[in-house]
C-alpha cells in the first residue's frame, strides 16, 4: 500500500497533472490598422496545443469574422510568443487560413520559428499559407496587395462585377 509520504507525492504528482489540463489560454492581443485594413493578432501562449486551442479557436474566429465585418481585409498572425506547436495548434492555424479565404481576405503568419515552419513544410501546409519572417514584411506584403486592389483597373473591374 505504501507508506505516508509516497501517497502525499503521488498526490501532490496528481494535483499537479490536473493543473496542467485545466491550463486556459493567456489569448490573443489583437492591433487594428484603420489606414491599411490590417489586424494584426499575436498569441499570448507560449504553446499552440491541445491545453489551450480549444478557447483560443472560437475567439480567433469571432475576432477575424467581427473585423471583417467592420472592413478590414488583411490579417497578420504573428507567432513569436509561441515556442511550442502541437497538431491543434496547426489546426488552429488552418482555420484562421480557412476563415479568412472563405471570406475573400488575405492572412499573413509572421515571426515563426524554424521549427515551427518545418512541421508546416513536412504536412505540407506550407504551400497554402503566406509566411514571412518579420512582421514589418507581413505587414508591407498588405499594403502592397492592398494597393493593388485600389489600382483603377481593379476598382473599374469590381464595379462591373457589382452591375451584373
Amino acid at each position: 500500500m505504501g507508506s505516508w509520504r509516497e501517497w502525499q507525492h503521488r498526490s501532490s504528482i496528481t494535483r499537479y497533472a490536473m493543473e496542467i489540463v485545466g491550463k486556459k489560454s493567456q489569448g490573443l492581443s489583437i492591433t487594428t490598422l484603420q489606414d491599411d485594413k490590417t489586424v494584426i493578432i499575436s498569441f499570448n501562449d507560449r504553446s499552440l496545443n491541445f491545453y489551450v486551442t480549444d478557447s483560443l479557436k472560437e475567439s480567433l474566429k469571432e475576432t477575424i469574422n467581427g473585423k471583417i465585418e467592420d472592413g478590414y481585409q488583411h490579417f497578420v498572425l504573428n507567432l513569436d510568443n509561441v515556442k511550442i506547436i502541437d497538431s491543434c495548434g496547426v489546426g488552429l492555424i488552418i482555420v484562421a487560413n480557412n476563415v479568412t479565404s472563405s471570406r475573400n481576405c488575405k492572412l499573413y503568419l509572421s515571426n515563426i520559428k524554424p521549427f515551427i515552419v518545418k512541421i508546416f513544410e513536412i504536412m505540407r501546409i506550407s504551400k497554402h499559407l503566406s509566411i514571412f519572417d518579420k512582421e514589418d514584411d507581413a505587414l508591407a506584403r498588405s499594403e502592397e496587395h492592398t494597393s493593388e486592389l485600389q489600382s483603377p483597373c481593379n476598382l473599374v473591374c469590381r464595379l462591373l462585377l457589382e452591375k451584373k
